[in-house]
């Protein structure tokens, strides 16, 4: 669930995201132009982020934006299109982005090589479709993403522990949000999420369940909050439970 909230903006897992307006129903941002940092930690498979992003909505729902995320190893550097309905019940957009890092790549290696990391390039093309369909204190939230991550290299990648070189992968979540309640400006959302997805001559990655709590502007205004407790049933990264921690500061 690393994204339910925030300004319309992707996470590192490419997850768009809506906010709760100051009553606690979801809206969309009224700001023409808005700037976001975000991160997250998380524990299965072990790795993080930390994330800038820059965008202008205009009043036809067209969006244009600019985003960098720092990944431990890499730096995706990248620009967003997108459209969002009025009510934002749909939105779509595409991500088109370079991510230059440190890779373990095995060309020329064996198999069972576990090489230094080198410098190399991964090119990212990434499109996504949100439905939100919310009735009273009730919030229904379906995400679908569509992958290719391109390289002229094979990688050894540790983070969800398969090789791989040109990589194409879809993937589903679906999560029902209930409003718990609200404190002065702050509000408070628990849900359940199931995400399933696949990755080309890979097989099944991610595939787990959640669950967590969701919390906005409580300790300053702009700021959510996200505890997310997951089992994962994928064999590459490991059975297990899992836990992420995230947020979001919009301006």
């Amino acid at each position: 669930m690393l994204a339910l909230l925030a300004a319309i903006v992707l996470s590192s897992s490419g997850e768009t995201v809506l906010t709760a307006s100051s009553s606690g129903d979801p809206a969309l941002s009224a700001l023409e132009y808005s700037q976001q940092f975000s991160g997250a930690i998380i524990t299965l498979p072990a790795g993080g982020y930390l994330r800038y992003d820059w965008s202008s909505l205009r009043s036809s729902g067209v969006r244009f934006g600019l985003f960098t995320t720092f990944a431990v190893f890499s730096e995706e550097v990248g620009m967003q299109l997108g459209w969002i309905a009025d009510p934002p019940f749909l939105e779509a957009h595409i991500d088109l982005a370079a991510e230059p890092g440190v890779y373990r790549q095995l060309d020329g290696l064996e198999d069972d090589s576990f090489p230094e990391r080198t410098f190399g390039w991964r090119r990212i093309a990434r499109g996504q479709v949100n439905l939100n369909l919310r009735f009273g204190p009730w919030w229904i939230y379906s995400r679908t993403t569509g992958l290719g991550r391109y390289r002229d290299f094979v990688e050894l990648d540790e983070f969800r522990s398969f090789r791989v070189g040109n990589e194409y992968s879809i993937e589903q979540a679906t999560a029902p949000i209930y409003r718990v309640g609200t404190s002065g400006k702050g509000s408070f959302w628990v849900y359940a999420e199931h995400t399933i997805g696949g990755v080309d001559h890979i097989g099944i990655a991610p595939h787990r369940v959640s669950t967590g709590v969701i919390t906005e502007r409580w300790l300053l205004d702009g700021l959510s909050m996200n505890v997310d407790v997951y089992w994962s049933f994928e064999e590459t990264t490991g059975r297990g439970a899992g836990v992420i921690l995230a947020w979001w500061m919009s301006y």
